[in-house]
């Protein structure tokens, strides 16, 4: 059975679609067409959010909090033993990592033949 804390999922998802939609004069909740092929040539009018946020300005504490609770959430129980649990940027580091050992990315011939074809293509 899955709990869930009221209100708390829909709060979020409102202030999403009143900062992107509503605020952003676009078309929001039901006004967005449907993805649809026989709504494929109607305006989309999709707003947009950006935000950058230094969350040390409002928890000076971040970084550490943020690291404790990555290191509480790996140590929990995975559904397979084989596959631990991760975090947001643990396969990115794992991939960075492969790519630090082998001293850079490896391009397989085919790849290679295709960029430098391109090249003489564009003369450069």
């Amino acid at each position: 059975m899955k709990f869930k804390t009221p209100f708390i999922d829909e709060g979020l998802s409102v202030a999403v679609e009143i900062l992107s939609g509503v605020m952003a004069g676009a078309n929001f909740s039901t006004k967005i067409r449907k993805w649809t092929p026989t709504d494929i040539n109607q305006r989309a009018n999709l707003g947009q959010l950006f935000a950058a946020i230094d969350p040390c300005y409002f928890a000076p504490n971040f970084k550490a909090n943020l690291a404790d609770l990555s290191s509480r959430l790996r140590k929990c129980q995975p559904i397979d033993p084989k596959k631990p649990v991760l975090v947001p940027g643990d396969m990115e580091a794992a991939a960075m990592k492969t790519v630090d050992e082998a001293g850079g990315i490896k391009y397989l011939p085919d790849q290679l033949k295709a960029c430098e074809e391109l090249a003489r293509r564009l003369k450069r």
